[in-house]
């Protein structure tokens, strides 16, 4: 199911089921061209300005989101770069013309979860602008193109395609030389976006008075959200799901680690029956079998029988029920245990000392 996409260049939230896993595609914005340089007419031999290079085009990045325990995603789309300035003629005698304006980079493209950006497409640079004849005919060099965009992602899913660097200035058959082409993007399925957000295309001079073709802007970046898949929705009539991020416990040290942005445990009562879902996202405990232990309004620890083994990136999911609660508010502290039982605690709900999950039955 398609979430949204988003080519307006801006900052937006949205909102999936917490837990939820989320396909992101985002394409950073491409660099504008750079501008050309004025050439020198009042001098024989004439001579040519430069011309600007073209716009690189911003970085593709595919990752798989898991939504944190409050399901917010935060969206920026990447603004696209300006095309340099190109250089005013220049009918000066014995002055060389003036440089053109290099191209701005594009803006990243990023989308937040848990208040951590976990996946940028970073914009394509700006091409550099073309230099300014000199006199007794030296030509201005041409300028560079745009770096292409590069980008990142979560450490278990992912896919990177640096954006294209922007075109060098060609000669033109009719004289001179054309401002390099910006880069195209990257479009690795169907036809989204439906205008790529490729660099722009660089300041071309046309003639060596210094008259030149401006250069142009890139296009914005573009973020699409699909969800792949959502945790099962509670029953109907069911207050909704209040959680806490998992964090190392302090005082056990065994050098445990977790992506504590993307890792949660979520309660929820229906009829006097507790659901607890339980995620842990990139632990560096790969391949490990561990135990949900729980204490409720300050009672013993209960040791409930219930496992959750992590993958090989030090993921993993497990679910629980507590049934035969009492209407009214509840407070629950979990522990992640090794097995076997009783085992030695590694994770804990973040507020477990003074701040315990709170749900109402």
């Amino acid at each position: 199911m398609k979430l949204q996409d988003f080519t307006t260049p801006g900052t937006y939230t949205v909102t999936a089921p917490p837990g939820s896993s989320v396909l992101v595609e985002a394409w950073g914005g491409g660099g504008g061209g750079g501008g050309g340089g004025a050439g020198n007419v009042s001098n024989f031999p004439v001579s040519w300005g430069g011309a600007g290079g073209g716009g690189g085009s911003g970085g593709y990045v595919r990752a798989i989101v898991t939504t944190s325990s409050d399901g917010t995603l935060t969206v920026t789309v990447g603004a696209a770069g300006t095309g340099g300035a190109s250089a005013p003629p220049n009918f000066a005698r014995d002055t060389p013309g003036q440089a053109g304006q290099p191209g701005t980079n594009g803006g990243d493209s990023t989308v937040s979860t848990g208040g951590a950006v976990v996946v940028a497409a970073r914009g394509g640079g700006g091409g550099k602008a073309g230099a300014g004849g000199g006199t007794g005919g030296v030509a201005g060099a041409h300028g560079a193109g745009g770096a292409g965009g590069s980008g990142l992602f979560p450490a278990d899913s992912g896919l990177l395609r640096n954006g294209g660097t922007g075109a060098s200035p060609t000669a033109d058959p009719g004289g001179g030389f054309k401002g390099g082409a910006g880069a195209s993007s990257y479009v690795a399925s169907g036809p989204l976006p439906s205008t790529p957000p490729t660099g722009g295309s660089g300041g071309t001079p046309v003639q060596g008075g210094g008259t030149v073709v401006a250069s142009t802007g890139g296009r914005p970046g573009c973020v699409v959200l699909t969800v792949l898949d959502s945790p099962a929705a509670a029953p109907a009539g069911a207050p909704s799901y209040t959680g806490q991020q998992l964090v190392p416990i302090a005082e056990n040290g065994f050098g445990q680690t977790i992506n504590s942005q993307n890792s949660y445990a979520t309660a929820a009562c229906v009829g006097g029956t507790l659901t607890l879902q339980v995620v842990l996202r990139q632990t560096n405990q790969p391949g490990k079998t561990f135990h949900l232990v729980y204490k409720l309004d300050g009672s013993d620890f209960v040791w409930t029988g219930v496992n959750l083994t992590t993958d090989t990136n030090g993921s993993g999911t497990a679910a629980l029920t507590v049934p035969g609660l009492t209407p009214g508010t509840h407070r629950l502290v979990l522990w992640i245990n090794d097995t076997p039982q009783p085992g030695k605690t590694y994770y804990v709900n973040s507020g477990w000392q003074a701040n315990p999950i709170t749900f109402t039955c």
